[in-house]
């Protein structure tokens, strides 16, 4: 039996597993079918999947890690950057109220933290993360 995350928004996480027939799914995850998808929709949980825009999977391609757990966010992009946000209040993606950093992995392994806009403020928006510079 296969199954699918809920997220805390109410959308597709991207995880699905598979459980026993006769297992019951964990709290946040559903049985229902997924639609199929196309680059920029998302699944939204209402009772049952409805596909929908969504501009914050936009910014990532299907099979990257875009991840919601409540007041942060993952993003880990095909070349290996890795974006969180941070929100101190429970705010939208399109909301101004994120601290946002990149992690970048160099060649010999190492890693470096920058911040959106070289700033340590919870007033950025989560959907613009790759569109900040970051220092």
């Amino acid at each position: 039996m296969h199954i699918n995350r809920i997220g805390l928004d109410h959308l597709w996480t991207g995880e699905s597993r598979e459980i026993g027939i006769f297992d019951g799914a964990p709290k946040g995850w559903t049985r229902a079918h997924l639609p199929d998808l196309n680059e920029g929709e998302s699944a939204k949980w209402v009772g049952h999947w409805e596909v929908i825009d969504t501009p914050e999977m936009v910014d990532s391609k299907r099979g990257d890690l875009l991840q919601s757990y409540g007041k942060s966010r993952v993003d880990v992009q095909p070349a290996g950057d890795i974006y969180l946000g941070d929100a101190l209040v429970d705010g939208s993606p399109h909301d101004p109220v994120w601290k946002i950093s990149k992690i970048s992995i160099n060649a010999d392994g190492s890693t470096d933290r920058t911040l959106a806009q070289g700033s340590n403020l919870h007033d950025k928006v989560w959907i613009d993360h790759l569109d900040y510079d970051y220092s």
